[in-house]
């Protein structure tokens, strides 16, 4: 027995709000799905604080140096004390209404019910097609003030239906994952004096987002609820709950190789995987390298670009590695496969490491695979230690319909 330390996770999820993340996505995916027009008729909205100086993210700081060069050095920076609260309301128009909260005001149910009067008034003026036709609907979180009687009567008196959103899910919350970090950004690093300065470089940001950019954020909406759908629903189930680690909409199991990575990014930059960087805290990532050989977790931040030119030093380590003194290689025949296939597993690993291994190398259900060393059935809880396993035996695998 070893003794370890918990993973930090952003929170830990009941099993019913896992539930509750699984069918909001499900209920918005089939909505668009069966009417294609009604992400056009949704106005989502968040509010989030705007500083007067947010210090610059690691990738921004970063400077280009020869190897022989020393590494820049850079203090620590917090953020000023100077803020704005700021609402924001849009869709896939752009704006449709926004509200700076006065110096030292809170978003009490009050305030929000304010804030929603200003909104009509913005979609009479801004959106008249779907204030005539009444068939908008309005997206906000759970908080208790966007959750209490005196919204829920507001809005049932004008007949404004809303649509869900998952608790401790700002993945599947646009403002989260594209609107604020995109108005954000390229503030981090500058200094701002007032909350009149902060306001007017923020709203001066807000304008410069083309219309396309709303739209694209939308599709990704869907895209990610689909995605979470889909795999967090079935193939979750499935796998017996394997850690599924997501990227940019892009799923790796726990001993997936990050060659997926690459090849996406490859193929979304235009250039070839070798020019390709990616880094987990200063240390490069290979196509060899798993989420579990990385030790990844959902706090984990991976960072990359495009190399301009590639260095043979930087790249010479794309083969997977030689096999360390505690490690061996095992093949695998499928029936009906002539040529079998190899991975790699610790000595003191049981062999359900493995047999979860082969069911993401071959992308079906475990349940689904049948494992057997000279002609016996292999047991999960087994280690190659206990089965006397040295490196080069074959074992069989059957995948059952």
């Amino acid at each position: 027995m070893n003794r370890v330390a918990a993973k930090f996770v952003p929170k830990l999820l009941s099993p019913e709000q896992k539930d509750l993340r699984h069918d909001v996505a499900q209920d918005l995916v089939d909505t668009a799905n069966t009417d294609p027009g009604f992400l056009n008729t949704v106005i989502t909205r968040d509010e989030s604080w705007v500083y007067g100086y947010d210090p610059e993210t690691k990738r921004q700081s970063s400077q280009w140096k020869h190897p022989e060069s020393p590494r820049p050095k850079k203090a620590r920076q917090v953020r000023s004390k100077i803020k704005v609260m700021l609402t924001v309301f849009f869709d896939v128009r752009g704006i449709v209404h926004h509200k700076y909260a006065p110096e030292g005001q809170t978003v009490t149910k009050e305030y929000y019910h304010d804030v929603l009067r200003r909104l009509r008034d913005a979609v009479r003026r801004k959106r008249p097609d779907m204030w005539t036709a009444n068939n908008w609907h309005l997206h906000h979180d759970n908080a208790p003030a966007h959750s209490s009687q005196l919204i829920h009567t507001f809005l049932a008196k004008h007949g404004i239906t809303t649509v869900l959103q998952p608790p401790y899910s700002p993945d599947l919350a646009p403002c989260d994952f594209w609107l604020f970090p995109k108005l954000k950004t390229p503030l981090k690093g500058s200094r701002f004096e007032s909350r009149e300065e902060i306001m007017h470089n923020a709203m001066t940001e807000l304008n410069t987002i083309p219309k396309e950019d709303f739209q694209r954020c939308f599709r990704q909406w869907k895209d990610r609820c689909e995605a979470m759908y889909e795999y967090y629903g079935m193939l979750i189930k499935q796998y017996n709950r394997i850690p599924i680690y997501i990227c940019n909409n892009i799923f790796l199991f726990q001993y997936q190789k990050m060659a997926h990575l690459f090849e996406h990014y490859s193929e979304l930059e235009g250039v070839p995987q070798n020019q390709i960087l990616l880094m987990l805290n200063d240390v490069q990532i290979y196509p060899h390298d798993t989420p579990d050989s990385l030790k990844l977790t959902v706090a984990s931040v991976v960072e990359g670009g495009v190399m301009s030119y590639v260095d043979t030093k930087t790249t010479s380590n794309t083969e997977e590695p030689a096999l360390s003194e505690d490690e061996i290689e095992l093949k695998f025949q499928r029936k009906g496969c002539k040529e079998p296939f190899a991975l790699r597993i610790r000595k003191t690993n049981k062999m359900r490491v493995l047999m979860l291994k082969c069911a993401e190398h071959l992308e079906v259900p475990i349940e689904k695979l049948k494992f057997s060393f000279d002609g016996e059935s292999l047991n999960a809880n087994d280690t190659p230690e206990d089965l006397d396993l040295e490196g080069g035996e074959c074992i069989d695998l059957y995948v059952c319909d």
